[in-house]
């Protein structure tokens, strides 16, 4: 409705083919992300910091809000997230996702990175097919 087109990926590899073809203005990653389809990431390396490392590397690439969807340690999680802002996440959300604190973080994204407008002119046409996984 207000020109946001979401695609999903189902991995870190979908998610970095995926923002290699299609315009990104920002990504939601959860940072228990498997890598690929053979396995999920392991609490040491999530593949989510992976995949934030990859496209911080991309020129121009998308601010990303981190969430935490797993049940870690006190310990493990200050580590991750700690790791997580180092690579360059915009925000990160802590377990359990809260749709108030994604939407207040989204609005952030726009605020500061967009001033206050989404921008809709790198986006396909409507009629256009998505690109997807």
């Amino acid at each position: 409705a207000h020109g946001v087109r979401p695609y999903v990926a189902h991995t870190g590899r979908e998610a970095f083919d995926l923002a290699g073809r299609v315009p990104m203005h920002a990504a939601l990653i959860d940072l228990a992300t498997p890598l690929g389809e053979s396995g999920a990431a392991s609490s040491d390396h999530p593949g989510g910091l992976w995949l934030l490392e990859l496209l911080r590397r991309m020129p121009d690439h998308p601010p990303a809000v981190v969430i935490n969807t797993r049940a870690y340690s006190q310990r493990q999680l200050q580590r991750l997230l700690n790791e997580a802002l180092r690579r360059g996440a915009f925000s990160v959300i802590n377990r359990p996702p809260d749709l108030e604190a994604l939407l207040a973080a989204i609005q952030r994204v726009v605020d500061r990175r967009y001033h206050g407008h989404w921008p809709t002119q790198d986006l396909p046409p409507d009629d256009e097919p998505w690109p997807g996984p």
